[in-house]
């Protein structure tokens, strides 16, 4: 439950539960959330193991969070 505790984290879990989104794709899937709030939230799910963060090699470079 410590994990899923805090505003918007079951919301970002929901989005990312079927397939890899980027973070502009979850923030306009999360109208009202702010960048900085999403990010930390990402952050602390990464930390926590629950989501995988992945860089991919293209110019610019493109992150998708699953």
């Amino acid at each position: 439950m410590r994990v899923l505790g805090g505003a918007w984290t079951p919301n970002v879990l929901w989005y990312l539960r079927e397939t890899p989104r980027r973070f502009s794709e979850l923030k306009n899937d999360l109208s009202g959330v702010s960048a900085k709030t999403l990010s930390a939230r990402l952050r602390k799910l990464e930390r926590d193991g629950v989501v995988h963060r992945e860089v991919k090699p293209t110019s610019p470079p493109t992150v998708d969070t699953d």
